[in-house]
């Protein structure tokens, strides 16, 4: 087994073990777990799984999640795992949620894997080789008029002292131009969404995990969109804003968010 179908299955299988945990009418099904810590004891769960396959067939990899932190390798090879992206979502009873697994080498991302389990989109991409959802190839939208544009507003680091200010400054620049904006409280997925060509861009000040946002990135990438910071370089694990769009009108929209927005 390589590396992409090990991503392939872990992202399917444990996004479908997630959803069991939840009826389709929204109610938690708790089959054992506590109902004090309902959703963490899920994600460590699921992260616990992931993690035994990945050291099961790539003994040597480093990995990296948002519940257990990092382990250390010696293959070049990174995981960057996030077994529930919209854990409020999750435990709402709402469908934006999702499974996402990235694969960096020599630390650039090369395998991206999300799976949406209430709408079962399968997200895949390997760099170099195009984004497939369920199998089927995808590509950002073709939307070039800033007023026509469906904007994604992604989850951030609300304990940063400037996230909220910075944001609310975004979000004005979005409604100026006359544009519209959603927040779904699933960076991952809404980042999938862009790169299916639901919404034409996504933003973010202060992103607060890197794991909420590897998978996402290559996805877009290679479905034709673009991915920087607010200074126009591209985005990567200690870039501070993110901006991610079809790539139409990139620059534009750098110069909208830039503009009267401090970056202090």
């Amino acid at each position: 087994m390589d590396r992409g179908e090990l991503a392939r299955q872990l992202a399917t299988n444990i996004g479908q073990k997630i959803a069991s945990y939840v009826s389709n009418s929204g109610d938690p099904i708790y089959k054992g777990v506590s109902r004090g810590d309902f959703t963490l004891q899920v994600d460590q769960d699921a992260e616990t799984e992931i993690r035994a396959s990945i050291d099961h067939y790539f003994p040597h990899d480093a990995i990296e999640g948002e519940e257990y932190g990092k382990s250390s390798g010696t293959s070049g090879y990174r995981w960057i795992i996030d077994p529930l992206d919209g854990t409020r979502n999750f435990k709402a009873g709402l469908p934006s949620f999702c499974t996402g697994i990235a694969v960096e080498k020599d630390e650039n991302v090369v395998i991206a894997s999300v799976y949406s389990p209430k709408t079962r989109e399968f997200f895949f991409t390997e760099r170099g080789n195009g984004a497939y959802v369920n199998d089927q190839r995808i590509s950002v939208s073709s939307q070039d008029n800033l007023q026509k544009f469906l904007f994604a507003y992604l989850t951030g680091d609300h304990s940063h002292p400037d996230s909220s200010r910075l944001g609310a400054q975004c979000i004005a620049r979005i409604t100026e131009q006359k544009a519209q904006f959603r927040f779904q409280g699933s960076a991952l997925l809404e980042l999938c969404l862009l790169a299916k060509g639901s919404y034409d861009a996504a933003v973010k000040v202060y992103p607060k995990g890197y794991w909420d946002y590897a998978a996402g990135s290559l996805m877009v990438e290679e479905a034709g969109g673009k991915v920087t910071g607010f200074d126009g370089t591209p985005w990567g694990r200690d870039t501070k804003n993110l901006l991610a769009s079809n790539g139409k009108i990139h620059t534009d929209l750098l110069e909208m968010f830039t503009r009267q927005i401090s970056q202090t």
